[in-house]
């Protein structure tokens, strides 16, 4: 008796990805600059939070480096304060 291969001959599987190819690869994002993160969590109202957010977009920043730059400008008003 001859073994005959009973397998469903099954075509590959078609790529599902509505999205066309990129036409290059973007290099790879260096966000582990050995820096440790912590996260915070807080809620603003709407409005101040909208305001916040408005004001980082108008002036090509994120939220994050909008409040760093506030905290160092208070930091440094309050140095000079203190003198």
């Amino acid at each position: 008796m001859s073994k005959q291969d009973t397998r469903a001959k099954v075509p590959p599987r078609p790529n599902r990805s509505f999205l066309p190819e990129p036409a290059h690869q973007p290099a790879p994002v260096n966000n582990m600059r050995g820096e440790s993160l912590a996260p915070m969590t807080f809620n603003m109202p709407r409005d101040w939070h909208m305001r916040f957010k408005m004001t980082a977009t108008s002036r090509g920043m994120n939220m994050k480096e909008l409040l760093i730059a506030s905290f160092e400008a208070w930091e440094r008003e309050e140095a000079q304060k203190a003198k």
